[in-house]
């Protein structure tokens, strides 16, 4: 189901990619916290091509601090109620090892979202990233 139009979808394709923004005002603008201060949330479901790899936050800060990282960053999202918190939005996941990298289908919150209580945000904001990062690349800066 299209949430915005109310019609029935056969795919999670519900607008096209030159439809997305990233300008935060926007996003705040078109999903506020509600009187009952729940916040309405965007997730993004990983496939095959679009891959979150979960790292412990102090190891993710350091990936994101390197010089080879800042040059070519990917998105980076910090979420408090998973167990490894800082997800790595990635375009493939060839050279990681299976247990970093999230299994395809699961469901990652962006900012501005709240779950169980506590704040979403960006390590390595998705508007300062001009693509997907591969998946050798972030091994390479994890060794």
């Amino acid at each position: 189901m299209d949430p915005v139009f109310g019609r029935e979808h056969e795919s999670l394709d519900l607008c096209p990619a030159d439809m997305a923004v990233s300008d935060e005002e926007w996003v705040r603008r078109w999903w506020p916290v509600l009187p009952s201060r729940l916040m309405r949330s965007t997730l993004v479901v990983t496939t095959a091509n679009l891959v979150g790899v979960a790292l412990e936050l102090n190891r993710a800060q350091h990936i994101v601090e390197r010089e080879a990282f800042q040059a070519d960053p990917t998105p980076v999202v910090v979420v408090p109620a998973f167990e490894h918190p800082a997800v790595f939005l990635l375009s493939s996941s060839r050279g990681l090892s299976g247990e970093e990298v999230l299994p395809v289908g699961s469901t990652v919150p962006l900012p501005p979202a709240m779950i169980e209580g506590r704040e979403v945000t960006w390590l390595s904001p998705m508007a300062e990233c001009e693509a997907l990062m591969a998946g050798e690349q972030l091994a390479l800066l994890m060794m």
